[in-house]
């Protein structure tokens, strides 16, 4: 009986299966028509043309993409075989769409290569490279071709625009073509006009927003000097300055920002020895408001409080008490105040006198401070003192206005003393750092296009806060000058221009937008550049720069936007432009190792189209004081007997620096052109040389920092220090096609100096003349021991000095040269003599001193060089001579 049922069962599933195969089928064939079609759709947008990323976008948009799933096996037996395999080469293809168009679009651009490799060989004066190739090929919703130096960005730009004229029948007045200054847009159309071509639309970034102001408000506004001279807008913010020192409210918001915040403890952090740190302080500048140049950010910041307060002040006046003593230097406190007759020290350590610096000698300050109170207490002297963690904190004002008897009051308000206004006269040269501050952050602010609620959202602490609590009456300042003179500067022009074109108030119709320095864009130009193109779909973008070369921070580009260029212009190709045609091999692996220092910067390798012909392609010159002049006049001589070109740029971190020029003597058949490195972006010579690799404010790289609140008006902040100075550097090594000769004072170099004559280049520089007279300091471990002339004859000390206390012996045997410690010193290692080689044991003690013979009245011992006349110091001795090790 069950079999005859299950026979049963299976008889009535194999009839409803039966009858159901031709729904099956059908079904089955209306999905498989449905896959098909999708892919046949998606087959159509490329045409045989390149596919852009915002087309398949659109296609995703319209549901297609859903149609992906194969179909089941079932499904798939049932269909019949020809449309059971379009239905799974089909299902193939929409499985990953992306992958799909990148190997359709590599087809399109190997396609045009072979079909227009002879167009590419002779349409410009010189055939194109195969990169050059694909970025004029490659047509993306947006292509940033990211071209080194010499690499030929110029020559792909015009093949591009002759490309698409005469092999894609675009017209010319549906091209724009976008440049950053008058001179690159003229020689564009100079170029494309001697190549026969109908030329575009070519423009720079201002005239092209006033061609659009032009034609949607019927007018061009005139442009404010303020706008275009610096000095106009240095004077009205001077102005603006003595207006704050005159208005006591706004007077304290200031002196707010300058004393307590504009150095902060988190300036100060990160540093890996004392030497960082304490040129990081130098960085900040160590000049008070009045000019005076002080030891420390500390004295700084007190001297400075003093002055805003209308307190007079004298720094380092003579003690007249101190009687003369061959165990002390003359007495001289930080600050005297004349009006209460009291004298101020800042001391180096906290209150506690637990915390010093590493630097110092901590027995040696404390006996000096222990001296100096009993100077005072003796003679009945008012002696305030301040310390570390007093400057630091948030209660500077307090501990000053606690200690300083009749101090007037900090409300100025309520007392009306006159006494309390600073001199206007003694601050005006001191609060230049600060005019230049605020002039970088207004043309940021208005290149920027920001408003004062935007920056205000993006403000993240206290000392943001404060900084912006002092601008904005500069701000309101600048535009009533603006307003009253019925003008515009040329930040708002693009912004109006921006916005206008946004819209729909402007219609430039434009098929492509070609930009070249793409890595210079500011915000104000990409809203240009985004409110011109309208709707992606309809309008492409096509880059040229190298992020390498991006350089002009302070005057509102952001490579930020080079970086992320999709976030702005939406799916984006990237095509790297290699080859160097400018640069010979050791400058170009060297130039590239540099940059890339900082991680980053877009990685690529220049090729260079030849090597490098003779020696090293980078000479680094060291120097004594004052001798680059004798230098750079040999170098001429050198570069004119050699014959290594005609033409020779002379450049410089700092327009000042070039002065030398006119003390030499050129010879002849030699062209010689200076100029700064940021006017020297787009030269290039045979030789270049590079004056003034030194340390310090105006040195190479500079060492006056950029305020942290301008990143309130940037949209990427950079991690690596120095990052600018180092992309200005690499635009310096490339601007030659043979050599670069580099100088630098050999007591004095600067980071990149000794970078480049460290190791990791040394394959590709050769260093001439003396090596560095500077040695490694036990304190503070920077390379900063020099030789300094006493009073009681030479001895080697740290540049640093005061705030580090560093030594190193004199060589016992030559009398001349320094016993240089190796760096990490320990007990038994040996110090040797810079001049005569002679070695001497490091003293077992104090690891501070060596051990030397020294004569007594039980004869001859053994003693360290750190003991003092007075008893003080160590006192480390043993009997016998000492050891000589070689």
């Amino acid at each position: 009986m069950g079999t005859v049922v299950s026979g049963m069962v299976l008889a009535a599933v194999v009839t409803a299966f039966v009858l159901a195969v031709p729904r099956l089928r059908a079904h089955a064939e209306r999905r498989a028509r449905t896959i098909v079609l999708a892919a046949e759709s998606l087959r159509a947008l490329s045409r045989g043309d390149y596919l852009r990323r915002s087309a398949l976008d659109a296609w995703r948009g319209r549901g297609h993409d859903r149609a992906q799933r194969r179909l089941g096996p079932v499904g798939r037996a049932l269909l019949d075989p020809a449309l059971r395999k379009a239905s799974d080469e089909a299902a193939r293809m929409l499985v990953d769409p992306e992958a799909w168009a990148d190997q359709e679009n590599e087809k399109f651009v190997e396609g045009q290569l072979a079909v227009l490799g002879n167009w590419f060989e002779n349409r410009l004066p010189h055939p194109l490279t195969a990169a050059q190739r694909r970025a004029v090929l490659v047509d993306e919703d947006a292509n940033l071709v990211i071209a080194g130096a010499g690499a030929g960005k110029t020559s792909t730009l015009l093949a591009r625009i002759a490309y698409l004229i005469e092999e894609r029948g675009e017209s010319p007045d549906r091209i724009l073509v976008l440049a950053f200054n008058a001179s690159v847009a003229d020689e564009l159309e100079d170029r494309i006009l001697a190549m026969g071509l109908p030329s575009p639309e070519i423009s720079t970034f201002h005239a092209k927003g006033f061609a659009v102001l032009g034609e949607a408000e019927g007018r061009k506004p005139a442009v404010s000097s303020l706008a275009s001279d610096n000095r106009a807008l240095r004077s009205l913010l001077q102005s603006e300055f003595e207006r704050t020192m005159a208005d006591p409210r706004r007077r304290k918001a200031f002196a707010r920002w300058w004393v307590r915040f504009r150095v902060s403890p988190e300036d100060l952090e990160g540093c890996d020895t004392p030497d960082e740190r304490l040129r990081r302080e130098q960085s900040f500048g160590l000049r008070t408001l009045t000019g005076v140049r002080v030891a420390s950010i500390a004295e700084v910041k007190v001297a400075d409080w003093l002055t805003l307060q209308g307190i007079t002040w004298e720094h380092e006046k003579r003690y007249p008490f101190a009687p003369p003593t061959s165990t002390h230097r003359d007495y001289t406190p930080d600050f005297y105040l004349p009006d209460h007759d009291l004298w101020l020290e800042v001391w180096s350590c906290d209150r506690a006198e637990v915390d010093f610096p590493p630097q110092i000698d901590r027995e040696a300050y404390a006996e000096s401070m222990r001296w100096k109170r009993e100077l005072h207490q003796t003679h009945g002297t008012h002696l305030v003192e301040v310390f570390q963690d007093d400057v630091w904190g948030p209660d500077l004002d307090g501990v000053l206005e606690r200690a300083i008897p009749d101090h007037p009051a900090t409300d100025s308000d309520a007392s009306g003393r006159p006494d309390a206004v600073p001199t206007l006269s003694t601050i005006r040269s001191g609060a230049s750092p600060f005019v230049a501050l605020l002039s970088t952050f207004l043309r940021l602010y208005r290149a920027g296009g920001w408003t004062r609620d935007t920056v205000a959202r993006r403000v993240r602490t206290d000392r943001d806060r404060a900084f912006l609590e002092i601008f904005w009456p500069f701000l309101t300042r600048y535009e009533f000058e603006l307003q009253s003179e019925e003008k515009i500067d040329f930040d708002e022009m693009l912004i109006r221009a921006a916005a206008l074109a946004a819209d729909g108030r402007y219609e430039g119709g434009y098929r492509y937008i070609l930009v070249d320095e793409f890595q210079d864009t500011s915000r104000a130009r990409m809203l240009l550049i985004e409110a011109l193109r309208g709707e992606r779909s309809n309008c492409r973008v096509f880059a040229v720069g190298d992020d390498w070369q991006s350089i002009y921070r302070f005057a509102g580009s952001d490579v930020a936007y080079f970086a992320d260029g999709e976030k702005h212009l939406g799916p984006t190709a990237r095509t790297i432009l290699p080859d160097t045609f400018r640069l010979e091999s050791d400058v170009a692996a060297l130039s590239t190792r540099f940059v890339l220092r900082n991680p980053a910067q877009v990685a690529k390798k220049l090729h260079p189209r030849r090597e490098t012909r003779r020696g090293p392609g980078v000479s680094l010159h060291l120097h004594g004081p004052n001798g680059e002049r004798e230098v750079a006049q040999r170098l001429m001589d050198e570069v004119a007997a050699e014959g290594e070109g005609t033409r020779l740029l002379v450049l410089a971190r700092y327009n000042h620096r070039l002065g030398i020029l006119k003390e030499l003597v050129v010879p002849g058949g030699l062209e010689v052109r200076a100029s700064t490195v940021h006017r020297a972006k787009g030269l290039e010579a045979d030789t270049v040389i590079l004056l003034g690799l030194d340390a310090g404010s105006f040195g190479f790289p500079t060492e006056i920092r950029d305020d942290h609140v301008l990143e309130l008006l940037l949209e990427g902040d950079e991690a690596l220090s120095n990052a600018e100075e180092r992309r200005l550097f690499y635009v310096a090594l490339t601007r030659t096609r043979t050599r670069v000769h580099i100088l630098a004072d050999a007591r004095n170099a600067s980071p990149f100096a000794e970078e480049l004559g460290g190791e990791g280049y040394a394959q590709w520089v050769e260093v001439r003349g003396t090596g560095s007279v500077r040695h490694r300091c036990p304190n503070c471990a920077g390379m900063t021991i020099t030789r300094v002339e006493g009073s009681h004859g030479p001895f080697w000390a740290c540049s640093h000095y005061p705030a580090c206390h560093g030594r190193l012996p004199t060589c016992p045997s030559c009398r001349e040269g320094v016993l240089a410690f190796p760096f990490g010193r320990t007990r038994g290692a040996v110090a040797q003599c810079s001049a005569c080689r002679h070695g001497t044991t490091v003293c077992p003690k104090c690891v501070a001193g060596v051990l030397v013979e020294r004569s007594g009245p039980y004869g001859r011992f053994t003693g360290c060089t750190g003991w003092r006349p007075d008893g003080s110091g160590c006192d480390f001795t043993r009997d016998g001579a000492t050891p000589v090790e070689g």
